[in-house]
């Protein structure tokens, strides 16, 4: 698409790409928000806890999958709001095999 977008920690916006959508209605431009999300994980603090982990650690997760991958540099987000749910891209998912309701190993 010849869209030069930032690898970034999800919400972190500023000065990033930005991008025309169109339709055949309507075309809008979007100024700034196009980026390549790092992967990160979101949990409660309770999660946290369990874990032993804080908001903003960096860890590694071992995908265990058919074909096993260590993801690095992952990010730990916490928030009440949140439910535990480890984003990746589909890149990233389709190089492990994952499919719904495999498992993961936390690395510290």
């Amino acid at each position: 698409m010849g869209i030069d977008a930032p690898l970034r920690f999800s919400g972190n916006i500023k000065d990033s790409a930005s991008v025309f959508i169109a339709s055949s209605e309507n075309v809008i431009k979007l100024e700034e928000g196009v980026i390549i999300a790092k992967r990160h994980i979101h949990m409660t603090p309770e999660d946290a806890e369990k874990l032993a982990v804080e908001d903003g650690d960096i860890v590694s997760v071992e995908a265990l999958t058919e074909r096993p991958v260590v993801f690095k540099d992952v990010l730990i987000r916490v928030n009440e709001d949140y439910s535990l749910n480890m984003h990746i891209d589909y890149d990233e998912a389709n190089a492990c095999l994952f499919s719904k309701g495999d498992k993961a190993k936390l690395i510290k």
